[in-house]
């Protein structure tokens, strides 16, 4: 992968949850049944898998949620709050948009419309508890790989600053990992130590030069990090590797073969955001690793573009910038391995600071038609991530990848400019691709 970059993902409070009785509860007669159902015969029953699918990876207890929506009775008085907050859309937190012939996106929080109407149907009714149901709700944490092949903690654990000082803390952590020799990796993600303060968490992986330079970071700070809002802080970073709560995690690969190789003598540094608003205490998290089940038959490309060159003046509403990359027939080569550059895009990775207002990533073709692979119309710092296209985009010789971004300024008193630091801003996003369709 070809630069690092920082994808916030804080999961955050309200929203979704729960579970209570057993099937057989609550069988008096099919008349006391029905009135003790919402206006579609939506009982606890209907409405807890969509819960417990959307919900719960966040919200249970000693997850970043900060509360349990794990039972009817813990939902049920909150039913009111579940149903303002999924009608919004700010609950659960997804940026991409599929308005204006955008591509669907896999995702737990990609709650489809029907859904919404149904959790909001059965708390203006009252949030009834019907027939049935689970009494508690369970989220499976492991994903479709498995259990993970290798695992590197952090050599030391860190205690995030209490809320008093700050609510976020982004600390990168070096992580020698003692590769003496090459071995293929599937996908990379990130065990936490301290699940009710780790919003979310980045692996990159760096040569022993970078390094050298990160350690020297840690170095110049008190106890175990060192400070990263913006990313690995050290260039080269490939990113390598994503956690966020719930099961949007691991970044499957599209096919078994499709994979990359871990290099002899490279270290990792782990970027972690810790949020202390709901919790504290001491982290000490892992980078998991899956290895390929078969040998690599390809190593997927990843495209970055990014505009690095505008300017956003002050008390301004609203700039925009645009960035081009271009996919080409040759194969491209780095130390990460070979692959073919045109393709077809399964995931995104869209990045900027908090003055962002929306991001769009589309794909222009030769003859000048156009087609969007990802649009964010109100992008949010905290809740940014790698999104997986649930339909690959297949992009060929001569197409272009253009990312535009804006963002708003209203009122700041300075010129913001790109750069890492929390006062400045980015504009990029990154495509993988793989030759398959």
């Amino acid at each position: 992968m070809r630069r690092s970059c920082t994808l916030v993902f804080l999961l955050a409070s309200s929203g979704c949850g729960p579970s209570v009785e057993t099937p057989d509860a609550h069988v008096a007669d099919d008349a006391d049944a029905r009135q003790d159902t919402g206006p579609a015969g939506d009982g606890w029953a209907e409405v807890a898998p969509i819960l417990e699918r959307r919900c719960v990876p966040c919200h249970r207890d000693g997850e970043i949620g900060g509360f349990g929506l794990d039972t009817y009775e813990r939902v049920a008085p909150l039913a009111p709050s579940i149903a303002g907050a999924v009608s919004s859309g700010r609950m659960p937190p997804f940026l991409p948009s599929e308005d204006d012939g955008c591509p669907s996106v896999d995702d737990f929080r990609n709650v489809p419309a029907a859904d919404r109407a149904r959790l909001v149907g059965w708390a203006e009714a009252g949030a009834p508890r019907g027939i049935g149901g689970p009494d508690r709700l369970v989220h499976t944490s492991e994903g479709p790989l498995g259990p993970a092949d290798r695992r590197f903690a952090m050599e030391l654990a860190y205690t995030p600053p209490p809320l008093t000082t700050r609510a976020d803390d982004y600390r990168c952590f070096v992580i020698d990992p003692h590769v003496s020799a090459p071995f293929p990796t599937a996908a990379m993600s990130v065990e936490p130590g301290n699940r009710a303060i780790v919003h979310h968490a980045i692996t990159f992986m760096v040569a022993p030069a970078q390094a050298d330079e990160a350690r020297r970071l840690d170095d110049a700070e008190e106890g175990p990090g060192y400070t990263c809002y913006g990313g690995a802080m050290v260039t080269p970073a490939y990113a390598s590797g994503l956690w966020v709560p719930g099961d949007a995690s691991v970044l499957e690969p599209p096919r078994e073969d499709v994979g990359y190789w871990f290099p002899a003598g490279w270290q990792l540094i782990l970027q972690v955001h810790y949020n202390v608003e709901h919790a504290h205490g001491e982290d000490r998290s892992e980078v998991v690793v899956w290895e390929t089940p078969v040998p690599i038959g390809e190593v997927p490309r990843n495209l970055l573009v990014g505009d690095y060159d505008f300017v956003i003046p002050p008390r301004t509403a609203r700039v925009e910038g645009t960035a081009s990359g271009w996919f080409t027939a040759a194969g491209t080569s780095d130390v990460l391995g070979v692959s073919a550059a045109e393709g077809t895009i399964y995931a995104v990775t869209p990045h900027m600071h908090e003055l962002g207002q929306s991001l769009r990533v589309q794909l222009v073709h030769a003859d000048g038609t156009s087609q969007c692979v990802l649009s964010i119309p109100a992008w949010d710092f905290h809740w940014q991530g790698v999104f997986r296209l649930h339909e690959g985009v297949r992009a060929v010789a001569g197409d272009e990848l253009r990312v535009t971004c804006a963002w708003s300024n209203p009122d700041g008193d300075e010129t913001v400019t790109w750069g890492e630091g929390t006062s400045d801003e980015m504009c990029y996003a990154s495509v993988a691709l793989y030759s398959g369709r």
